[in-house]
C-alpha cells in the first residue's frame, strides 16, 4: 500500500533577533578558524613546516638564517634560529624593510575575498 500525496505544505519560519544573530556569526567564524588554525598548527609541529614558516619570515622581511638547516635539522634549531631573527629584527627596528607592495597586495587581496562562514564542514561550492 503506497504513501498518500500530501493534500496541504505547512512552512516554518524561524526568525532570529540581532543577539541570536550575532551569536551565531561569533559560532561560524570560530569555527571557520578552528578549520584554518588546525592545518597550520599541525604544519608548524613538524620541521619541514618550521623551515617553510622561516622562510616565509625571510620574505617578509625578517631576516632568518637558514643556512646548514635541513630536514634532519631539530625542531629547537630551527625555532632558535627564529627567535633570533624575531630579537635582532625588534633590536634594529627593521621591520620597516617589510615591502610595502607585498603587505598592500596581502590585505588586498583578503578584502577582495568574498568570505563566507558556513557550519557546514564540506560546503558544496
Amino acid at each position: 500500500m503506497g504513501k498518500p500525496k500530501p493534500d496541504k505544505t505547512i512552512s516554518y519560519r524561524i526568525e532570529l533577533q540581532d543577539k541570536e544573530r550575532e551569536l551565531l556569526s561569533q559560532l561560524a567564524f570560530g569555527y571557520t578558524f578552528k578549520n584554518i588554525a588546525t592545518p597550520i598548527v599541525d604544519l608548524m609541529k613538524d620541521v619541514s613546516g618550521m623551515i617553510v614558516f622561516a622562510s616565509l619570515l625571510t620574505y617578509i622581511g625578517i631576516k632568518v638564517d637558514l643556512t646548514g638547516v635541513t630536514s634532519n635539522s631539530t625542531m629547537a634549531t630551527i625555532v632558535g634560529r627564529i627567535d633570533d631573527a624575531i630579537s635582532l629584527t625588534r633590536q634594529q627596528d627593521n621591520l620597516a624593510s617589510v615591502p610595502g607592495s607585498f603587505v598592500n597586495s596581502f590585505i588586498d587581496q583578503l578584502l577582495g575575498q568574498d568570505w563566507k562562514f558556513s557550519l557546514d564542514p564540506f560546503p558544496s561550492d
